[in-house]
């Protein structure tokens, strides 16, 4: 039994690398991408972690929910599920593909981008 979950843990985030891959060559927009965007040796705050998209590694600008209650970029999630239907973070088969908004999280996220962004201009 011991084996078969860490074969499934295994798979599982092979899964994700592959994701996150696939992710990147798409160019999935993220933090930095757009007017706000800092100059690149400046000192910036670090994102936390759960601002991050787990397939993507970039902020989040519309994070929604899977029915599992893990937290994705929406563009990301969708190219996911578009050929799979198990959860990028556990490899577990999800009931259902259907996304819901995480307003809260955006909220935060948005905030943190703006004391980011008015940080960066107060030099």
């Amino acid at each position: 039994a011991a084996a078969a979950e860490a074969a499934r843990a295994a798979a599982a985030r092979a899964r994700l690398d592959a994701a996150r891959l696939d992710a990147a060559r798409a160019g999935v927009a993220g933090f930095g991408a757009g007017a706000d965007e800092a100059p690149p040796h400046e000192e910036q705050e670090p994102v936390p972690d759960e601002y991050t998209c787990p397939i993507s590694c970039e902020l989040m600008q519309d994070p929604v929910l899977t029915v599992d209650g893990h937290t994705y970029e929406r563009c990301a999630i969708e190219r996911w599920l578009a050929m799979h239907d198990t959860s990028p973070k556990t490899g577990a088969t999800l009931e259902s593909k259907a996304l819901i908004p995480n307003h809260g999280l955006r909220s935060m996220i948005r905030a943190f981008q703006q004391a980011a962004a008015a940080s960066g201009s107060a030099a």
